[in-house]
Order: structure tokens, then sequence, then C-alpha cells
């Protein structure tokens, strides 16, 4: 390094070892920073901008949740029929469509067949209740490309059980985003759902 970058100049050798004891002292312990060098060097984009964040088809909330790799989004409802599953496949594909998201969307109880309909019905723009087998389709002719994967076991009712399915799909797929749709179809009438709730989250 004297030789090679300070070419043989011993106040600039000098300078750079200080810059670097002073880099060094700066972070005392292993993952350690300090937070001054953590604005200063860290991301070029606001969290907004980040290529890689969850997006939302919805201008106001895709303004109001910003989240990033390794975020969960939880969405929850008081009674059945409250629009989870259309909530959470409505944004899904959009990531899958508009920013190449690959997603693995698991579905406790619809089938695949059913969640089908509900991808066709939006990518159509059509009522679900009357499309067609064209339409169907037509609507899969659409997606062309796009990377979104249904998984659905009627048998399994175990969550560790999905949990291992859906992370061999993902080390298959690549997926960059996963839904569980939903977590408590597995947990409600066991002992202390909460913990295996949260042990499997």
């Amino acid at each position: 390094f004297f030789l090679k970058n300070c070419n043989r100049d011993v106040s600039i050798f000098r300078t750079k070892v200080d810059e670097l004891t002073a880099k060094a002292k700066s972070s005392p312990l292993p993952d350690i920073y300090s937070i001054q060098d953590v604005m200063k060097n860290g991301e070029d984009k606001s969290l907004a901008d980040r290529e890689d964040r969850l997006r939302f088809p919805w201008s106001e909330v895709d303004k109001a949740a910003v989240l990033l790799p390794g975020s969960v989004l939880g969405v929850l409802a008081t009674s059945t029929s409250m629009g989870k599953t259309a909530f959470t496949l409505q944004f899904s594909l959009f990531g899958a469509r508009k920013y190449n998201e690959t997603v693995i969307n698991w579905q406790c109880e619809l089938s695949p067949s059913e969640i089908s309909v509900m991808v066709a019905a939006q990518v159509l723009r059509k009522n679900r209740n009357f499309l067609t087998k064209e339409d169907l389709r037509l609507a899969a002719d659409q997606l062309d490309g796009v990377q979104y994967f249904v998984g659905n076991n009627a048998t399994i009712n175990n969550i560790e059980d999905v949990l291992d399915i859906m992370e061999a799909a993902i080390r298959r797929t690549g997926a960059t985003m996963a839904v569980l749709d939903n977590a408590h179809f597995y947990t409600s009438g066991v002992d202390d759902d909460v913990r295996v709730l949260a042990s499997a989250l």
C-alpha cells in the first residue's frame, strides 16, 4: 500500500492510516455500527423508491405501506368473506404482472381452480360468477410469462407441513413473495394457538 498507493509518500501514508484507524474505531464491535456512518453511506434512494419493495395497485395504499424484503404483512378481518383473499390476490398478482415478482400463494381453503377464476376475473375485469372456459383461456394467455403459483392440499392440517412445502417451492422457483391464506386455518383449535402461529411465522 505504501509503495503502490502512496508512492512512498510518508505523509499520504500517515493520512490514510489515520482514516482507516478512525473507520475501524467507529465500529468497535462486530455488527455494531455508528448511526452517522450508516446515514452517510446508506441507501441512495428513499425506501418508497426501492425496486425490491412490495407494490400495491392503489396509489394511497402504495404510499402508506412501504414493505421491504423480509417484511411480513398481516391482513385481519373479524369474520369470513371480508375480502382478505381478494385483497392479497389483487396486490400479489399486481406485483407479479408489473414488477416481475415470483409469487407462491398457498390457499388453505380455496382450490387452485377457484383461485384461477378470481385471477381471470381480475385480469379480464369481468364478474367472476359468469366466466366461461374461453374467458379462462384468454386470461391465461394474457398472463404469459407471469410467475404466479398456487398451492393447496386439503389433506394437510399442520402449519409446519405447509411451511415446509412453501419453503421448497420458494427455493425451486426463486419466489420473491409468499402468501399464506390463511394461517389461522391451521392453528384454530390447537393448544396455545398464538404460540404455534408465532413460532411458525
